[in-house]
């Protein structure tokens, strides 16, 4: 019998908007809060493409490899597990940042502090220097430098990833 299932499963395709649909289901049924869109960003992530080709070949169909593995993160999301761990990318001023289990999430509160201290910083005559301790991802660092083109910076964390 288990032969009759492995092989019906193989002659099943789901299309990409289809496994979208189920993941976002999926998630709304945990309490994701944008569940469309975080199970747009999964199937995104497991393709290896951006969001916008995933919309563009929606009826594209999945690989049984690329279904398993998008239905294995939707269920760690469902669980909790933040999505920036799962694709292992976070946005953040306009960069995109990697994240691992070893750093924080930038939020964007942070995006705040960076902002007001590029207004501060912008207006000065003297090159700047930053000191960012306990750096984490290093987004504050590297995108006041990636801001601030003659500002000088010193960035560290105890974790050694």
């Amino acid at each position: 019998m288990q032969g009759k299932t492995a092989r019906y499963k193989e002659l099943m395709t789901t299309s990409i908007a289809q496994a979208i649909l189920q993941g976002t289901h999926c998630l709304r049924k945990a309490g994701v809060a944008e569940a469309r869109r975080e199970a747009g960003s999964l199937a995104a992530h497991v393709v290896g493409r951006n969001r916008s080709f995933i919309m563009a070949h929606a009826d594209d169909s999945l690989t049984a490899e690329q279904l398993d593995t998008l239905r294995a993160f939707v269920e760690r999301r469902a669980q909790g597990e933040p999505l920036q761990y799962l694709t292992g990318h976070q946005e953040f001023f306009g960069l995109d940042f990697e994240v691992t289990r070893d750093v924080l999430i930038p939020r964007p509160e942070t995006e705040l502090l960076v902002e007001t201290a590029v207004k501060l910083l912008s207006n000065s005559e003297a090159a700047s220097f930053i000191c960012d301790v306990g750096t984490g991802s290093g987004c504050v660092a590297v995108t006041l430098l990636h801001e601030l083109p003659h500002a000088r910076a010193v960035a560290s964390d105890i974790s050694p990833a």
